[in-house]
């Protein structure tokens, strides 16, 4: 597909037979782009999504100046095609991949943060692996990418596992979609993922109409703040209703999915941020609640530590750095997007108890709660040396 003279698109979709009946309604999401498959070609074989991606990347169309693989439990959104055209030719020499899930702890903080501020592109770590259930690489890079995997033994299973250090290596950055063009849709896992159970991504709407210029206007770009190399030095988590900051420590080979995180309260400082101005703020929202007989003050009162929690996880991610120094823009757009990414939040880190004891106006109440504290996080002040600027005046 020719997006532009000089830009024309080849796209694959990673296939195994098992899969054979969700395949023609992602084909036909993909419409108007002239997708080919590619077959696992040891269907019977042990689970190796790494064996399928080896040929997915090397099928590059004649002519094609970019590569897209997608594997065939991708659900685009609605007019995929034009999005995914207009994507690419944003960031013709950079990768770019249209989905990131929740269980991705580095990437998906880094979705939420750049969709809290605005942005349509977040940077992706180059330590994490990167996202490969829609990715999108130029020709060159995906022809050297096929030749990279070929070197792999099928038996090592993962292809996302290798892509960042290819990347890296080739000095390649990659950056996400703000919002996500393409999820889960929810199949059985064919790689041994059965327990991990639903992972959803992290910003994503299927009947979304994206603005037409929202991937090249400038004013969504990727603002300074935002762009960075990928290593980031923290991320804030929710875990189990509970919110963590997740340290980046280089030469420490931690486990990138590891359950263990450092408290925000007690280890914000090391941010420049000091946690009990959260928790004051947190206060301040909830006596103005309380004064305008907000219904979710009765959440509030009743449920004060799991408040709190959501309400730092919202606030540190729109006040830690890096972010943007400009207000949040307000376009019903953004809204949305902003909107949807505390909803996945949300979803993601409660715990089941928390979330069985919710009734649906507890949930709305919560939502709005963390709409609040990432805007106020956002409009904080503050000093990476940890003295608070409020001092300063």
């Amino acid at each position: 597909m020719t997006v532009r003279e000089d830009i024309t698109l080849s796209v694959v979709i990673m296939h195994h037979p098992a899969r054979r009946d969700a395949l023609p309604s992602l084909l036909a999401a993909c419409d108007p782009l002239p997708v080919r498959v590619v077959e696992d070609p040891d269907p019977g074989g042990p689970p190796s999504p790494l064996r399928t991606a080896k040929r997915a990347w090397a099928a590059v169309a004649e002519g094609a100046t970019h590569h897209v693989v997608l594997q065939d439990d991708a659900v685009p959104v609605h007019g995929f095609a034009a999005q995914l055209a207009r994507a690419v030719a944003a960031r013709p020499g950079d990768g770019v991949t249209l989905s990131v899930q929740q269980t991705s702890p580095r990437n998906s903080y880094a979705v939420r943060r750049a969709a809290l501020a605005g942005q349509a592109w977040a940077p992706m770590s180059v330590v994490e692996w990167t996202p490969t259930l829609g990715l999108a690489l130029p020709a060159a890079e995906a022809r050297a990418l096929a030749a990279y995997f070929s070197e792999f033994p099928d038996e090592l299973l993962e292809d996302d596992d290798f892509v960042t250090p290819f990347c890296v290596a080739r000095g390649l950055r990659v950056f996400a979609t703000v919002p996500n063009l393409v999820e889960h849709a929810g199949l059985p896992s064919l790689s041994g993922y059965e327990a991990e159970g639903h992972r959803p991504v992290t910003v994503y709407e299927p009947r979304w109409l994206i603005p037409q210029d929202h991937w090249s206007d400038p004013a969504r770009g990727l603002a300074p703040a935002l762009a960075e190399t990928g290593r980031g030095d923290v991320a804030v988590e929710l875990r189990e209703s509970r919110c963590g900051l997740r340290f980046f420590r280089p030469g420490t080979d931690e486990p990138l999915e590891h359950p263990y995180t450092w408290d925000w309260h007690d280890w914000a400082a090391l941010t420049g941020f000091d946690g009990e101005r959260v928790v004051s703020a947190w206060e301040c929202a909830v006596a103005v609640a309380e004064r305008r007989g907000d219904p979710g003050y009765l959440l509030y009162a009743r449920m004060p530590c799991l408040t709190l929690e959501v309400w730092a996880a919202s606030f540190l991610t729109g006040a830690l750095p890096p972010r943007l120094s400009t207000p949040l823009r307000g376009t019903e757009f953004e809204a949305l997007v902003r909107r949807r990414a505390l909803e996945t939040m949300l979803d993601t880190g409660l715990s089941a108890a928390d979330r069985k004891a919710l009734t649906a106006g507890d949930s709305a109440a919560l939502l709005d709660l963390a709409l609040s504290g990432a805007a106020a996080g956002h409009q904080t002040r503050f000093s990476r040396t940890g003295q608070e600027a409020a001092h300063a005046r």
